[in-house]
């Protein structure tokens, strides 16, 4: 989303300040919450902006203020967005999927953190695939960047809400996909009845070829225990080594895999 011509306001004004982390904060100014939105949420809703590009996040942040919206922080990185919003606590987060840090185990944390902070994904596609990995995150939806602003200011509102926000083409691949998933549930997987449940996801971000060091970081956990996991798959599927329990997962699954 192009940010409109900044006039005699600058990155450097003087309304906004930079906490001990850089990230930049505007003084409180608070616009009033439009009424539909209730009564359960604070006088303004405040938005959290995560997104690599200085200039994405600049015309954000207007297009929003210029909605009634107040912009609490902007991020360059997912894992920023994960400790500025635990300790801001904003309405709603936006986060680019594409930003630094894994954004997708990012959402997945707000999600669990801020069960009242639903996220919006940032996206330049909304047609891309890999957005279904951030609605399965815990994102409630997503907006186009090239989005105009009431599109924007629209998508947010209805967030607070409650509701997700999904496009035509994004809801038929999440249809498809969901119907491809019932289609593995009916096949006999053996795999299933052996591993847990977390044995069973270390094994599928094996098969999509994730390492162990980016396991461990999609899932919070230590990459000594991403290998301790591994080694109980090996050990309960009765196979050399994690390439051949990858393979026999590749078979229940009636795909070729990702290695």
């Amino acid at each position: 989303m192009a940010p409109r011509s900044p006039g005699r306001e600058s990155v450097t004004d003087p309304s906004f300040s930079l906490d001990g982390k850089g990230v930049r904060q505007r003084a409180s100014k608070a616009p009033s919450l439009p009424p539909e939105m209730g009564a359960e949420k604070a006088s303004v809703a405040r938005i959290l902006i995560a997104d690599p590009q200085p200039l994405t996040r600049l015309g954000i942040r207007r297009a929003l203020e210029e909605h009634g919206f107040e912009v609490c922080a902007d991020v360059a990185d997912a894992q920023a967005a994960v400790e500025v919003a635990q300790r801001e606590h904003p309405d709603v987060c936006l986060i680019d999927l594409g930003a630094p840090g894994d954004a997708v185990a990012a959402i997945e944390r707000l999600a669990g953190d801020l069960p009242d902070s639903p996220v919006l994904v940032l996206t330049a596609s909304c047609e891309d695939l890999s957005l279904l990995d951030g609605l399965c995150a815990g994102a409630s939806g997503y907006v186009a960047k090239d989005a105009d602003p009431e599109q924007l200011a629209d998508a947010i509102s209805s967030a607070l809400r409650g509701e997700v926000s999904l496009s035509r083409p994004l809801l038929a691949v999440l249809v498809a996909a969901v119907r491809e998933h019932r289609e593995r549930s009916r096949r006999s997987d053996s795999t299933a009845v052996r591993l847990t449940s977390r044995e069973r996801e270390i094994l599928e971000l094996l098969q999509r070829g994730l390492r162990t060091t980016e396991i461990a970081k999609r899932l919070f956990i230590e990459q000594v225990t991403v290998r301790s996991h591994v080694c109980s798959i090996v050990r309960k599927l009765g196979v050399p080594d994690r390439q051949e329990a990858i393979r026999l997962l590749d078979g229940a699954d009636g795909s070729p895999g990702n290695r």
